[in-house]
């Protein structure tokens, strides 16, 4: 009768693998399902949210110069703007790290849509802990992307250093609704999608291509979201 009761008891869950944050960063790019089928078990959160903000702070830095010049010019251009209350460069530049905050907040937006489609429409189980650390990995590896395009285009001397299908209409500015369309589709978000696909499917023990679907409906939605803002603003 002991021996019976043992046998059901709940075994205690396995411990953590040694230095699973840290591998995560690099993993992801090269072995993403190996990596979440970790990570499904030991969420990892607080080291790919620093690093997020890391990367974004990077590109920011590096950008800083572009962002601001765009910014002054499209408020010279504002008919309404009256030009003794433009700020200065120095007084906008502290102002686009709140930009920072943004993408630090991003993963759990995603993480609640993917969420909302996983576990209600598809009827899978997946908590939201997992899920915002699949994010949050997914979310890396895009603004390693970013960091790259930065370099780019200071080597460019130009925002519209790109490596994505933005390419093809270089005379449209930057916010023209196009431009953020064709934008949406480089290598690096793309890149993203598929990752946080696979981590999705792991999660739910879903078939490939739904984990992509829902990849699509929740960090493709976000994209949409902002090319409908640019659109209508």
């Amino acid at each position: 009768m002991e021996s019976t009761n043992a046998a059901t008891e709940p075994q205690a869950p396995a411990p953590a693998p040694s230095g699973l944050s840290l591998r995560g960063l690099w993993e992801v790019f090269f072995k993403p399902a190996d990596f979440f089928a970790e990570i499904k078990d030991h969420p990892r959160l607080i080291v790919p949210w620093l690093m997020v903000a890391v990367a974004t702070a990077a590109t920011i830095y590096l950008m800083d110069d572009f962002i601001i010049k765009m910014q002054m010019d499209a408020m010279r251009d504002n008919p309404n703007m009256n030009p003794s209350m433009m700020p200065t460069a120095d007084q906008m530049r502290p102002w686009l790290y709140i930009g920072v905050l943004f993408w630090a907040v991003l993963p759990i937006v995603t993480a609640a849509i993917a969420l909302f489609w996983g576990n209600f429409v598809f009827g899978g189980a997946a908590k939201f802990s997992q899920l915002l650390s699949v994010m949050l990995y997914g979310l890396w590896l895009y603004m390693i992307g970013g960091v790259i395009q930065a370099f780019m285009a200071l080597a460019k001397g130009s925002m519209k250093a790109s490596l994505s299908l933005a390419v093809l209409v270089p005379d449209r500015p930057i916010d023209d609704p196009l431009y953020t369309l064709l934008s949406k589709l480089s290598v690096f978000h793309v890149w993203e999608i598929i990752v946080v696909g696979i981590g999705l499917s792991v999660l739910y023990k879903f078939p490939r291509n739904k984990g992509y679907l829902i990849a699509v409906l929740s960090v493709g939605l976000v994209a949409l979201i902002h090319v409908a803002s640019a659109a209508i603003f």
